[in-house]
């Protein structure tokens, strides 16, 4: 599913795409899982890093059932983001 999930955001993203930006991305992710900074209940925060906020504001999105699919398409690194989360298992695809 993640391999499908990726393969999207590089046909939708073109030549926007950057594997080197999901891969930190990802380890971003990764990471602050694993230090407890990712909860529908976090605020966002100026000392973390752009996707971990990203990644908040799509889990409290999610926590409600309402993530706009357009929303996060518009952006490359929400995109990643989600992709991200998705892979660690922190949501359904």
């Amino acid at each position: 599913m993640v391999l499908r999930l990726l393969a999207d955001a590089k046909k939708m993203l073109a030549d926007a795409y950057s594997d080197e930006e999901f891969k930190q991305t990802f380890v971003v992710i990764k990471s602050a899982k694993s230090r407890g900074f990712l909860g529908s209940h976090k605020s966002s925060d100026c000392c973390l890093a752009e996707a971990v906020n990203i990644a908040n504001d799509i889990l409290r999105a999610k926590k409600f059932e309402d993530v706009e699919p357009s929303a996060i398409t518009k952006q490359p690194k929400a995109l990643y983001v989600y992709v991200s989360l998705v892979a660690i298992g922190l949501i359904p695809a």
